[in-house]
């Protein structure tokens, strides 16, 4: 894109995915009006304490681009009690202690192709960081960003799904069980401007990976964030 810095163009497009080096530094959100992240009190918790206490920690949110993940987890954090932790905000402290991890290689990837591209160079990461959030937060909610869970590559699949194997609460957040429903009320929640993210949220939404790694299915379409968590609570174990 003439006029646009490539490295300030690969920070903010990556803040969209989990990847960013800079905008996963910070508390970026991408809400609509719908699951607004703005400060506000969150609603009285309903049910039974004693279950809630119960909870099998972590639990890990996953789920495409605008799908609520950010909101939602802080919402879940303070109904359950515990912390929050989120990949997007610490993957890339992640990927720079990694030693195979090569910032130049990733920057040259984007300048290339832009996000697609620099996404198969960073995908390959992916693994290792899923499988240190859940060992370094243990008793939290983790959030994991959009890209963090999606995998062509059997190979890394099978290792996060292996990772994510031990913990039985892990929810996919979608507006709907139709993926064309789901895209219609993602894309319409969109504010990025580069056209690569819709197309790469469309991939999340169809790819098979977050239906094999979710053990809880949550569907937000005509909710609240106050009556997603509800939901989501009412159904962990």
């Amino acid at each position: 894109m003439p006029g646009v810095n490539p490295f300030q163009s690969y920070s903010e497009g990556f803040g969209r995915l989990g990847l960013a080096p800079v905008a996963c530094r910070g508390r970026m959100l991408y809400m609509n009006s719908d699951h607004s992240a703005s400060s506000r009190s969150v609603a009285e918790p309903s049910g039974d304490v004693a279950r809630v206490s119960r909870v099998t920690l972590p639990v890990i949110l996953i789920g495409p681009v605008n799908a609520g993940k950010s909101t939602i987890a802080v919402l879940l954090a303070e109904r359950l009690g515990v912390n929050r932790a989120s990949l997007d905000e610490v993957c890339w402290e992640y990927f720079e202690q990694d030693a195979g991890y090569d910032e130049a290689v990733a920057r040259r990837h984007f300048e290339c192709g832009g996000q697609t591209r620099a996404l198969e160079y960073v995908l390959q990461f992916y693994p290792a960081a899923v499988e240190r959030i859940v060992a370094e937060y243990p008793q939290s909610v983790i959030e994991l960003g959009a890209g963090h869970s999606v995998y062509d590559d059997p190979n890394q699949l099978e290792r996060v799904k292996e990772i994510l194997s031990l913990y039985p609460n892990v929810v996919l957040l979608l507006p709907s069980p139709d993926p064309d429903e789901s895209l219609d009320i993602l894309n319409a929640r969109q504010s990025n401007p580069y056209p690569e993210i819709v197309e790469m949220n469309e991939h999340f939404v169809r790819h098979r990976s977050n239906y094999e790694l979710a053990t809880i299915r949550v569907y937000t379409k005509g909710k609240t964030p106050d009556e997603t968590c509800e939901d989501i609570v009412s159904r962990l174990t």
